[in-house]
């Protein structure tokens, strides 16, 4: 039932331009062979306007489907997991590598009040780290995700 709502939601969103990102999408990423490998048939509407389709598929039923000409489409994937997609997934996708540090040293840029918390922050943990140890930290990443 999950499987069918998010199927759903991703035909609701290429249909009305919107962007959407998944992740952790594995179970449903086939249901999406044509959308993703932009496999769209032109089709003019009675007003004569081409309208774009892509065959989207529940279960083991594919269906046609309009597809807008301005939606995106993200797909998150865990740099972990990336060794376990085959190769034919990835190469339909541009690539990105995205850490919370370069996301956020985008934010801090156009807001210096949280960039002087951010500061201050940072200056209290390496003065506790000095002085003790704080298992689980990561340069670089404990920081960021607070």
């Amino acid at each position: 039932m999950e499987e069918l709502s998010l199927v759903s939601r991703v035909k609701f969103a290429a249909q009305h331009s919107n962007t959407i990102v998944l992740s952790q999408t594995d179970a449903v990423n086939e249901s999406f062979y044509d959308l993703f490998n932009q496999n769209f048939r032109r089709v003019a509407n009675r007003d004569g306007k081409e309208c774009l389709y892509a065959n989207i598929a529940v279960g083991g039923i594919s269906r046609r489907s309009r597809v807008s000409e301005s939606f995106r489409c993200v797909m998150h994937v865990r740099e972990i997991d990336l060794s376990s997609l085959p190769a034919p997934f990835l190469n339909r996708f541009e690539k990105y590598k995205l850490c919370v540090a370069e996301l956020l040293t985008g934010k801090l840029e156009r807001h210096q009040f949280l960039s002087r918390i951010v500061g201050r922050a940072k200056g209290h943990i390496q003065a506790f780290l000095s002085m003790m140890t704080l298992c689980g930290f990561i340069p670089g990443q404990t920081l960021e995700t607070l």
